[in-house]
């Protein structure tokens, strides 16, 4: 199947809905359960009223647990984390005046804590209040019948937060509002199954042997990638105070080291597009102060450049720029940075 074939074939796909990430899935902590109980400890707390949710995430817990239902919410309550046991840690116990809610947080890991000995503790802890024992998890789980645990399944909690909350949650513009329907979004994620329709599922089937030719073409695109990064740095003259290099077979860099400053040049080789940066090696950002100190400022403001975390010096280029061209722009701003003494 020739180019135009395959653009056609291309041209026919259904539309597919984009997944977009939430703020954990980017920073790479969605599963964590110390990260999710971090986030709930912030939000349960009615007094912390930076969060704006008052007691919203309590009366959506308590209305899912047998005889919590009329608990009160203005009491002194005390979030703790990580309360210590003879056996373990219980992950969150909220700790009011008059009653006591002990959550067991899973996310990823499997239930085999200690319920037993955890009830023990909380039982000869907080002897004169009612204390509501809570296996909070993605999947259902059967808590030892004898530990007073229940379960309660973070489909159901979420279902009652928005229940609780139809108007204001997915409303909010607050930070804390929008971080609070990011680890929302996050936790879905885990339970909520993956959709497909039937025309996406016939249209893979059909155009098997086209998209694999489409990986094929992706491929060697990679490995023309790699080879001509490659290619351009061994053209490359450097100073003896420059190290360079390539990161993951496409990045081009550039490292000036004296003994005194560090700064790095950045060319990464990317299909939509080329850009050579400027940062303090260190940090891999722009770091102005520093980075006056080198003699191309001298006779350039330095606020003229764009600066998006590093100083951007050219781009974006085009991918199709002939390497000859590419090597004379980079040798170019390589004997023009040099250090002021």
């Amino acid at each position: 199947m020739d180019l135009i074939e395959l653009q056609q074939v291309l041209d026919a796909a259904p539309e597919v809905q984009t997944h977009r990430p939430t703020f954990l899935q980017i920073a790479g902590f969605p599963h964590y359960e110390n990260v999710c109980s971090n986030i709930l400890k912030f939000y349960f707390d009615p007094a912390n009223k930076i969060h704006g949710l008052n007691d919203l995430l309590l009366k959506s817990l308590f209305q899912l647990i047998p005889g919590a239902a009329e608990l009160s919410t203005n009491e002194h309550i005390e979030v703790k984390r990580e309360i210590t046991t003879t056996t373990g840690r219980i992950d969150l116990v909220i700790n009011a005046t008059t009653w006591v809610v002990a959550i067991e947080n899973k996310v990823k890991h499997l239930l085999n804590n200690d319920l037993n000995e955890y009830s023990t503790f909380l039982n000869s802890k907080y002897p004169n209040k009612k204390i509501f024992k809570i296996v909070l998890s993605i999947r259902e789980e059967v808590p030892a019948p004898k530990s007073g645990f229940i379960n309660i399944t973070y489909d159901k909690y979420i279902k009652s937060i928005e229940e609780n909350d139809k108007t204001e949650l997915y409303h909010r513009t607050s930070d804390y509002g929008i971080f609070f329907r990011h680890f929302i979004l996050s936790v879905k994620h885990f339970y909520q199954s993956i959709y497909m329709t039937t025309e996406e599922i016939t249209f893979l089937i059909k155009n098997e042997d086209n998209i694999a030719a489409v990986n094929e073409l992706e491929r060697r695109l990679n490995l023309y990638i790699r080879e001509r990064a490659y290619n351009i740095l061994r053209a490359i003259t450097c100073d003896s105070k420059i190290e360079k290099g390539v990161y993951d077979n496409y990045d081009l860099y550039f490292v000036y080291s004296d003994g005194k400053l560090e700064y790095k040049i950045d060319c990464p080789i990317e299909k939509t597009g080329i850009y050579i940066t400027l940062c303090t090696h260190r940090n891999n950002e722009a770091d102005l102060d520093t980075l006056k100190m080198v003699d191309i400022f001298k006779d350039k403001n330095i606020s003229d450049y764009r600066i998006e975390g590093k100083l951007i010096l050219d781009g974006p280029i085009d991918f199709f720029i002939s390497d000859d061209e590419l090597v004379e722009k980079l040798n170019s701003y390589l004997k023009s940075f040099k250090v002021s003494e």
